[in-house]
């Protein structure tokens, strides 16, 4: 499987045992946006809700940022 943003965040949020809708919340994004997110269908978000889901995921912001082409 291609590693890309989107996966890499549905794979950390299942790792963490979070729902959507509860990642979602955590980060200040609709639900929506998320899956459409993890399924490569929409882009990434901008830069301060990437510092948000890296946060939350106990990620690298500046590794999380790359991978979503905002550095």
């Amino acid at each position: 499987m291609e590693k890309t943003f989107g996966t890499l965040v549905r794979h950390l949020r299942l790792q963490k045992g979070d729902s959507l809708r509860g990642f979602a919340r955590e980060v200040g994004l609709s639900a929506n946006f998320v899956s459409n997110m993890e399924r490569g269908k929409t882009p990434p978000p901008g830069e301060d809700k990437i510092v948000r889901m890296a946060d939350y995921l106990s990620q690298n912001h500046d590794e999380m940022l790359a991978l979503a082409g905002k550095v």
